[in-house]
């Protein structure tokens, strides 16, 4: 059981391996029953061949699947990692979500001779963050308007100051001009008292 926002979900999860010969091709695989169960096959519906697995991996996720497992198994160094997520066809004939990952064992030369992984089912976690986000959306838009409407509201209110302080700038003006003028006529008015 796993809780996340809240909400508690289960993530159901099966393993597998395969035997590789030296070319890295695979000789053998093995499909637990979970991840039949989680899928809804039988055995005999889903054998262990990697095109059991392969032809109903989603036409969207199956390159991107088919490349990192290359690039994993080509890596001799083991410092490329597989963990994707991607959708597989489940017998109802829906596409449930699932994280898998895996790991290479390695000879002595370094040629990949084993591979292993998990998948896990992942399909309720990403329905409860789709639910999450659709109830969650409403909310980041209000956000998003009330900031806009804030920023709004603040240039109104610099271009306002920015008109205040001008109209300070000029009022000041205008007082030392009026100031000068009235030091001139000051002058004026004593020059017409001393005559």
């Amino acid at each position: 059981m796993v809780r996340n926002n809240g909400d508690e979900f289960t993530i159901k999860s099966g393993t597998w391996y395969e035997e590789l010969n030296s070319n890295g091709r695979i000789n053998k695989i093995h499909f637990s029953d979970d991840i039949r169960d989680m899928l809804g096959y039988t055995r005999e519906e889903f054998p262990d061949t990697a095109d059991a697995l392969i032809e109903r991996i989603h036409p969207d996720d199956v390159g991107a699947a088919s490349e990192l497992i290359g690039r994993q198994l080509a890596d001799a160094t083991g410092n490329t990692v597989f963990d994707m997520e991607y959708r597989i066809k489940h017998k109802d004939g829906n596409y449930r979500w699932f994280r898998a990952s895996s790991y290479v064992v390695r000879d002595d030369d370094r040629n990949p001779i084993m591979a292993a992984g998990t998948i896990l089912d992942i399909s309720e976690e990403k329905e409860h963050e789709v639910k999450f986000e659709e109830e969650l959306e409403p909310s980041i838009v209000n956000l998003r308007e009330s900031i806009g409407s804030v920023s709004t509201a603040v240039e109104d209110a610099t271009e306002q100051m920015n008109e205040v302080a001008t109209r300070q700038n000029d009022i000041s003006k205008a007082a030392l001009d009026i100031e000068g003028s009235l030091d001139d006529s000051m002058q004026i008015i004593q020059t017409i008292q001393s005559i």
